[in-house]
């Protein structure tokens, strides 16, 4: 008896973190047409509308050495995701603007979005990721 319920709990063990594991996934993101090769790429996946450009629910960066960087997120739910990075050229940690507010640095988001007078909609920058390796990139 005690060797049944031994394995009964080995199953259920075995099964539980089975399933734990076919809701995440790995995500890779490059990011290409980089023109500077020197300073930082600051990447951020936010993973709800109402978090869009606030709360990042993930964060990575890589340092600018040739024409695209890549950076993976592991271990993160299935979902829709948006992806916004900026290129900090001359490495002082912050996303330079002008003193009209204009980007003076590079910047993307994922889905090819653009926006107007601000960054796009959460909307046109989601995308859907699934399956055990997902990837997406997204150029300057």
């Amino acid at each position: 008896m005690k060797n049944v319920l031994s394995i009964i709990a080995l199953l259920f063990l075995t099964f539980h973190f089975a399933e734990a594991q076919d809701n995440t996934t790995t995500l890779t993101v490059k990011i290409s047409d980089l023109r500077v090769q020197k300073g930082t790429v600051y990447v951020g996946l936010y993973d709800a509308a109402e978090n869009w450009m606030g709360k990042r629910a993930y964060s990575a960066m890589a340092k600018a050495k040739q024409d695209a960087v890549t950076v993976t997120f592991e271990d993160i739910p299935e979902g829709k995701y948006a992806i916004s990075i900026y290129h900090d050229k001359n490495d002082n940690g912050k996303f330079d603007t002008n003193f009209l507010g204009i980007p003076a640095e590079p910047y993307a988001f994922s889905a090819g979005a653009k926006g107007r007078f601000g960054p796009p909609s959460w909307e046109r920058a989601a995308f859907q990721v699934a399956g055990p390796k997902s990837s997406h990139e997204i150029a300057f």
